[in-house]
C-alpha cells in the first residue's frame, strides 16, 4: 500500500495533467489502494478477533486448572485430617496393653 500511495498516484496524477488520456489509470490505481486497504482492515480484524479468541481460551484454561489445583489441594488437606496421628495411636495402643496386663497406675488428681 505505501507504494501505491506514495509512488504509482503521484506518478499517475503527474501523468493525468500531462496526458489526459491516462486518466482511466489513475482512477484504477486509487481503486486498487482503496481496495488493498480495505483488505488490510478485514485482515487486522481477523487476527484480532483470532488474538482474543485465543486470549479467553488461555484465561479459561488457566481458571479450570485453578479450580482444579483448589480441589487437589482440599482432597489433599482432607485426607491428611482423616488420617490418625502415629505417635497418638502407638501411645493409645500402649495404654490398652497396660489396662489389659494391669500395669497402669492410678494417681489421684490432688497429687
Amino acid at each position: 500500500m505505501g507504494f501505491i500511495a506514495g509512488i504509482c498516484i503521484p506518478c499517475y496524477d503527474l501523468l493525468g495533467q500531462i496526458l489526459p488520456a491516462t486518466q482511466p489509470m489513475q482512477e484504477q490505481c486509487n481503486h486498487n489502494l482503496t481496495m488493498w486497504k480495505q483488505k488490510a482492515d478485514e485482515r487486522k480484524a481477523q487476527k484480532e478477533k483470532e488474538e482474543e479468541e485465543e486470549r479467553k481460551k488461555q484465561e479459561e484454561e488457566a481458571a479450570v486448572a485453578e479450580e482444579d489445583k483448589e480441589a487437589e489441594d482440599k482432597e489433599e488437606a482432607g485426607d491428611a485430617g482423616d488420617e490418625p496421628d502415629p505417635e497418638l495411636a502407638d501411645d493409645k495402643e500402649e495404654e490398652e496393653l497396660k489396662l489389659e496386663s494391669g500395669e497402669t497406675e492410678w494417681k489421684c488428681a490432688l497429687c
